[in-house]
């Protein structure tokens, strides 16, 4: 019936139904278990994946019968086991449900291993190595691609090699290992190059290489040269995703170049030519909105962001909610097999025992952890007396230094976030500078702990470090005169903190469609200038306001001043003057 498995659906149902039958009657559990697996098969290719999973659940049962007939032999068992989880896993990895695909993948590659079966070990490796990389997990990927290599080489298959490394240089392209992503990828490019009968196989490696060249070396050239030899070939091969990936890829490619009606016109066209893939439609969208910006065809980069953040959250719910099911699923197999296990090894006395037993440990615990709690406060109490004048004098120290740490957050680690809040909220999308946001953001939070600055601000001075975190802004433009000398790097931290506070304040609260950022210097001051088109500031927020009171507060260690100009309905304008003298860097 194997044989008909995909010739003649009818005839290969057919014979699997007899062995099921002269299975149960000469009491050969494994001719169930193959007669079920076969039914099943053929309602995983229909994707009827529910009533598969229900023959699957019988073949296990019959495996499970296998234990009590001598017969069977471990090793005869373990072999028809690990076929049945490797169907399982193929079945829920089709559905996308890659962590309950690893579990039953990880089970096969368990029986597999300890019999010393290699022939498929290789596959198996490179199975989990793109699952883990489906969920992000490319630590573990590349554990199992490595693998997957090292065993196909023993057994010299090629194509298994060329899979893995194909799936290796995305693994290295994610953790930022460009080289070794390119190296990688030109292994699988040239495999294919030599085996056209594997169709599509260098075309993708193509593909591959482009997005390599482009975001890992920011060589446009090349990466617009690998993308074309992809649009040619999926020009003869009917594979409309991959060719909307490249089309993408093409658009990318202008983008880069600051051809901005190009970059519309192929992403427009990667749209049309497929839109299955939500992630990639997302990072259409994005282009679409950065072109037409750029384009200042504000009507339309609005709509595609919105889209954009649309896609991307609809995305997030399902990926959610899939996980949710695949915890449930996960939890319920697992649950069945502790069933079947205790069943099989007839140990409901023992495990009654080791329960009461858990149940005396555990109440032995709790009452070690109960002595040791009445001990440690009783010794609390006895020192109390003692260390009551030491924790009254420290305790004015103390506050201080917490008021002071509270201020360092509020002004730059919660302005920063506060604006990588923002902007996945207009940008709707976790795009470059984003990320280089948060970065800093992260960064800070180690540097406000050790008393240090963002790097970028200590790298290149105030004026380049406002304008990165405006580029990640599209409401903010940003302007600069005069600022050709840097002053002292407590000075720019301070400003750069408060001109990041400000703008956000702007975004959150205005209601503005407008927003810039003005860094001015002259010969005698620096200063700060905030304008927004919005609703306006009332007096109530510029007095009480706990972000305004701590720049005043903090501006007097520089001799400087902040004023506020708001009419409602009309937007604010706040100007941060400090004298450039003060610890001048030169």
């Amino acid at each position: 019936m194997w044989g008909y498995l995909q010739t003649d659906k009818w005839k290969s149902i057919a014979y699997a139904k007899k062995m099921i039958t002269l299975g149960h009657k000469r009491n050969f559990a494994s001719s169930e278990a193959e007669g079920y697996r076969i039914i099943g098969q053929h309602f995983y290719a229909e994707a009827k994946y529910d009533s598969a999973m229900w023959y699957y659940n019988q073949s296990q049962k019959a495996i499970n019968r296998m234990h009590s007939l001598s017969r069977y032999t471990s090793k005869d068992i373990d072999d028809i086991q690990s076929q049945l989880w490797g169907t399982i896993a193929n079945c829920y990895n089709i559905q996308g449900k890659n962590i309950v695909a690893i579990d039953y993948y990880m089970k096969m590659l368990e029986l597999l291993e300890k019999h010393g079966w290699k022939e498929n070990q290789s596959l198996l490796h490179d199975n989990i190595g793109e699952l883990f990389m489906g969920i992000g997990n490319n630590q573990e990927a590349m554990k199992h691609l490595n693998k997957a290599i090292n065993i196909a080489r023993e057994t010299k298959d090629s194509l298994i090699i060329a899979f893995s490394e194909d799936c290796l240089s995305l693994a290295y392209f994610n953790l930022k290992q460009y080289d070794k992503a390119l190296k990688s990828a030109q292994w699988a490019y040239n495999h294919y190059r030599y085996h056209p009968e594997e169709a599509g196989g260098q075309t993708e490696m193509a593909h591959k290489l482009s997005l390599i060249y482009l975001k890992g070396f920011k060589n446009i050239k090349a990466a617009e040269q690998w993308n074309r030899k992809a649009l040619a070939g999926y020009d003869t091969i009917n594979l409309p995703t991959e060719k909307s990936l490249a089309q993408g890829q093409q658009a990318m490619i202008h983008l880069a170049k600051r051809e901005w009606a190009k970059a519309t016109e192929w992403a427009q066209l990667a749209l049309k030519t497929d839109s299955s893939d939500p992630y990639h439609c997302v990072e259409l969208y994005r282009a679409l909105s950065k072109a037409y910006l750029y384009l200042n065809d504000k009507s339309k980069a609005e709509k595609y962001a919105l889209k954009a953040f649309n896609t991307l959250e609809n995305y997030t719910n399902k990926q959610y909610l899939s996980a949710l099911g695949e915890s449930e699923i996960k939890y319920e197999t697992q649950k069945k097999e502790m069933q079947i296990d205790a069943l099989q090894k007839e140990k409901k006395q023992s495990w009654i025992i080791n329960i009461i037993v858990g149940i005396l440990m555990l109440i032995l615990l709790t009452l070690l952890i109960t002595v040791w709690r009445w001990y440690r406060q009783r010794k609390q109490l006895n020192e109390k007396e003692k260390l009551l004048v030491e924790t009254q004098a420290t305790i004015a120290g103390e506050t201080a230094e917490r008021s002071r740490l509270a201020r360092d957050l509020h002004d730059g680690l919660g302005s920063m976030l506060t604006a990588v809040k923002i902007n996945l909220e207009q940008l709707n999308s976790t795009n470059k500078n984003t990320m280089t946001v948060l970065d800093e953001a992260m960064k800070e939070l180690r540097r406000v702990a050790h008393h240090l600055m963002p790097d970028v601000l200590q790298r290149e001075g105030l004026n380049v470090a406002l304008e990165n975190f405006c580029t990640s802004l599209p409401l903010v433009e940003y302007y600069s005169a005069g600022y050709t000398k840097r002053v002292s790097i407590n000075l720019e931290e301070m400003l750069y903190r408060f001109a990041q506070e400000l703008v956000n304040n702007a975004i959150k609260h205005s209601k503005a469609t407008d927003i810039s950022l003005q860094l001015l210097r002259d010969e005698e001051n620096v200063t700060v200038i905030v304008c927004d088109n919005g609703i306006g500031m009332n007096k109530d927020a510029e007095k009480k306001g706990s972000g305004i009171k701590g720049i005043r507060s903090r501006l007097g260690v520089f001799h400087g001043r902040i004023d506020i100009d708001s009419v409602a309905g009309e937007g604010t304008e706040i100007h941060i003057v400090v004298p450039a003298e003060w610890n001048v860097k030169s």
